[in-house]
């Protein structure tokens, strides 16, 4: 609909199936042009209006299927580029407004189906970028703005399936997160603006198995991009069709989002995911000395318009607090927009080898909001990767005088090149030289000597 009037296509019999407007009066409600001339169908599809201006994609049988516009008189109706020349075209589709951009995918047989823009000028109709460099083609789909950012699906390197933005810019146009694709093919996918923030659908099953679309959420960065919800159920697919599968969009109510999957038990029905808050876990690389910082993403699902808190605290498990990382408590508060906050824990360094990683947990507690808001889960672990290297073990030389009769003790000092936090075990023997065990020495057969944790020799 452009200022009051609404355009639509239809076949009259006569000029086959063109685009035509409509006041609403039977006198107003006429043909506009007839693109492909005769009785052919030019065929416009994808009717979208950026600016007062009505763009759509049709074919006038000697350009192929190419990007029109449309003030509504027959002059005004015109080509707005032939991106592909000759009778092919270059097949626009997924047209979508996007503040006073027009984007769409279409090839111009080179670089494939890749992402385009439009002012409404031949200047001004340019490809984005090529997101599958090559001519393979990267077919964006499912374009949707959301707070003024294009959001779509296209195919990336090496035969991914990539969640992607744009801001029009070759250089703002990044894939933020891929997933496996499935060679059964995909339903229809989904990406939906609710409560101003970006909610889609992707698959989790492994790269080759039958596809498994869920839920997910995303900010707009690969670390802020994770899965709202998995309904997967065990040996839940038949012939193909993968339950807790996405086959529908998704809407905002009443702080819920609402979606239809399929699960086996079930079938398709209503589901919906109430807000939530949660929390990640973490690994985080020791260091040497000082403190460096385990930080915990703790997550609110949707943004709320109050404050919402919660409490938190650390937990030892084979990490100890005051030795290994310092002791951490307190509470969170997410005001009104935020969805994502962060607690730091600092993690002592040392030159100690450990041995295995330690880890501790951060366990939340008492959420406070003035709506329904549920803890999904109520702790995380961070593990504290161990990067000071195992101790080295030398053995040093020894001497003795023989002495003319009875035995002496040869004293051989063991060291480690570093202290370590758990108990050196060491096998030990003797081996002849130019001494002869059993007539110059007492042998020693294999045997295990044992540095205590802290110490470097024995």
């Amino acid at each position: 609909k452009v200022n009051g009037i609404l355009y639509f296509t239809a076949d009259d019999g006569t000029y086959g199936l063109e685009l035509w407007k409509t006041d609403g009066t039977v006198a107003g409600t006429v043909m506009v042009k007839n693109i492909w001339a005769g009785n052919s169908h030019s065929a416009p599809q994808s009717l979208t209006v950026v600016n007062n201006t009505l763009f759509f994609s049709a074919n006038d049988g000697v350009n192929g299927r190419e990007l029109w516009k449309s003030d509504g008189t027959v002059a005004g109706t015109v080509m707005v580029k032939d991106i592909l020349p000759g009778i092919i075209g270059s097949d626009p589709t997924d047209l979508t407004k996007v503040n006073n951009t027009l984007f769409f995918s279409a090839s111009n047989g080179t670089s494939g189906y890749e992402l385009w823009k439009s002012d409404g000028t031949e200047a001004g109709t340019v490809m984005v970028k090529d997101v599958y460099p090559g001519g393979n083609g990267s077919y964006p789909q499912s374009m949707t703005d959301v707070n003024g950012v294009l959001y779509f699906y296209a195919s990336v390197p090496p035969g991914a399936l990539g969640l992607c933005k744009s801001d029009g810019t070759e250089a703002g146009t990044i894939c933020i997160k891929s997933f496996p694709t499935s060679p059964l093919g995909s339903p229809p996918l989904t990406i939906a603006e609710a409560n101003g923030e970006v909610f889609f659908t992707a698959n989790i099953a492994e790269s080759g198995q039958a596809p498994e679309y869920e839920l997910w959420k995303t900010d707009g960065t690969e670390t802020g991009t994770f899965l709202v919800a998995d309904l997967r159920e065990p040996s839940a697919t038949e012939e193909g069709v993968s339950y807790g599968s996405m086959e529908h969009g998704f809407i905002y109510v009443g702080n819920r989002v609402y979606f239809t999957p399929v699960t086996q038990s079930v079938g398709s029905e209503l589901f919906s995911v109430r807000n939530y808050i949660s929390v990640s876990n973490i690994s985080v690389v020791e260091g040497d000395s000082g403190t460096t910082t385990a930080n915990f993403k703790v997550r609110l699902l949707m943004k709320e318009a109050g404050d919402v808190s919660v409490d938190y605290a650390t937990v030892d498990g084979t990490a100890t607090a005051g030795t290994d990382y310092i002791s951490t408590s307190g509470t969170l508060t997410f005001p009104p927009g935020t969805t994502e906050l962060t607690v730091s824990v600092p993690v002592e360094g040392d030159l100690i080898y450990e041995g295995d990683d330690e880890t501790f947990s951060l366990v939340l507690s008492n959420v406070s909001a003035s709506s329904e808001v549920l803890l999904l889960n109520d702790s995380a672990v961070a593990t504290i990767l161990e990067n000071d290297p195992q101790p080295v073990v030398s053995v040093g030389p020894a001497s003795i005088e023989e002495g003319n009769w009875g035995y002496k003790n040869m004293n051989f000092p063991v060291s480690l090149s570093s202290p370590s936090a758990v108990t050196v075990s060491l096998s030990v023997y003797t081996s002849d030289m130019s001494a002869n065990g059993g007539s110059d020495y007492e042998s020693i057969p294999n045997s295990s000597i044992e540095i205590a944790p802290g110490e470097t020799s024995v």
